[in-house]
């Protein structure tokens, strides 16, 4: 009997194990149930060379005990694995033992859920159009499966720069459910280093390392070319800490998406959002640099606290592109709101709180704060800011006339 209760108490504790559940609960509670397994099972061996009753009935409470602990066990476990099945197909939910690792095996295993799909719609679509007006790797991305990476604890600790690809989505289920905190002090981490072959970056650089990097077309393999598509953030709160450059957006993202998530900024980059160049890196191979050029982005609904200090340049978003549609923007501590050095068609309406601090301080020269920069703006375009100046610059503007935002008077403005 006794011996029947403890190899089902092992069996059990391997069940849970074989599940890889991510609850740290029922995995607390599979650590204790071990425990009690090898005590008891130390206890039974010494005992079985000894007659003594008044150990036998303290034992059999013992096990009377262990028998109770490993039924609710089981209870748990059917239990965690209804909780599993609340996500739908190609959601996959992170690890918050393992952040990075999980993150990095969602990545790899997503990807690979996604190939089947590429390569039938490559074929069925080349067979009947030919090859596609939008380049290899078109026809296969728009048929795969949006993989989506679920965040449901209450903090993620990621050491290392985070990858969004094509056809991925970061989500939680509860809005700001879920804090990721990324702190960019170990590899393989890319910074926001871009330069051309003469040194010059793409207007502003930090060398901050990155938080998350999303994506440009990259070539999984030699017949697996993942285009930048449908890459979303949602409902997260986000903490850079060392330094660290939140989010990067890699060349020419088509239809991102971030909406109801909080960026925190007070240890981190200058730059909360930054489009730019694909960053120089050997972990994955990326096609070569296209247009740099975001088309129909989507940032909804973001409250963004920046670094509370009057260093420049420095800016909330950095971006250019066609179709932009910025709405919902709440910004706290930002010298700049955000910066579109070009593009066309771009809507932005943003809410500054500019004030001291609550402890007093003025971290910021406040009437030098700007809400919002359209450089090469065009006439029907939309910037509109509550609580702080706006700047537009026509296209013939090539140098701040005044102190505001990110820029000092006299100085270059970026992009064209």
């Amino acid at each position: 009997m006794l011996k029947d209760i403890l190899q089902e108490a092992h069996k059990l504790c391997e069940s849970v194990t074989n599940t890889e559940l991510s609850n740290k609960f029922l995995a607390e509670l599979v650590e204790t149930l071990e425990q009690k397994v090898e005590t008891l099972e130390t206890e039974v061996d010494q005992i079985e060379t000894v007659d003594n009753s008044n150990q036998l009935i303290s034992l059999a409470a013992t096990v009377g005990k262990l028998t109770r602990d490993v039924s609710s066990l089981q209870v748990l476990l059917e239990a965690a694995k209804l909780n599993k099945s609340w996500l739908p197909p190609c959601h996959y939910e992170l690890n918050p033992t393992d952040p990075d690792g999980s993150w990095d095996e969602i990545i790899r295993k997503g990807q690979a859920v996604q190939e089947e799909f590429y390569h039938a719609g490559e074929q069925y679509w080349q067979a009947r159009q030919g090859d596609s007006p939008s380049g290899r790797g078109w026809y296969g991305t728009v048929s795969m499966p949006v993989i989506t990476i679920v965040a449901t604890a209450p903090v993620y600790n990621f050491h290392s720069t985070k990858r969004l690809p094509g056809r991925f989505r970061l989500w939680s289920p509860s809005r700001w459910g879920s804090t990721l905190r990324f702190h960019g002090n170990v590899g393989p981490t890319l910074h926001d280093n871009w330069t051309n072959d003469s040194g010059t970056p793409y207007g502003l650089k930090t060398d901050a390392p990155i938080g998350l990097y999303v994506e440009p077309t990259t070539d999984v393999s030699d017949t697996f070319r993942v285009r930048p598509f449908e890459q979303s953030i949602e409902n997260c709160l986000i903490v850079a800490h060392n330094g660290v450059l939140p989010i990067y957006l890699a060349d020419n993202q088509d239809r991102f998406w971030i909406r109801d998530c909080n960026i925190q900024q007070h240890q981190g980059a200058q730059v909360g959002i930054k489009h730019g160049p694909p960053i120089k890196t050997d972990i994955i191979k990326q096609a070569p640099m296209a247009n740099v050029y975001l088309a129909d982005p989507r940032f909804l609904d973001l409250q963004m606290e920046g670094p509370h200090n009057a260093q420049r340049p420095q800016t909330a978003i950095f971006a250019a592109g066609n179709n932009i549609h910025m709405r919902g923007l709440n910004l706290y501590g930002w010298l700049q709101g955000p910066y579109l050095h070009g593009g066309l068609n771009r809507y932005v309406q943003v809410q500054v709180h500019k004030s001291n601090t609550h402890d007093g301080r003025q971290p910021l020269p406040l009437n030098e704060v700007c809400g919002v920069t359209l450089n090469k703006y065009l006439p029907g375009e939309v910037a509109e800011c509550v609580g702080a100046g706006v700047a537009k610059f026509p296209p013939s503007a090539y140098v701040a006339p005044s102190t505001l935002g990110t820029h000092r008077k006299g100085e270059g403005l970026y992009g064209g």
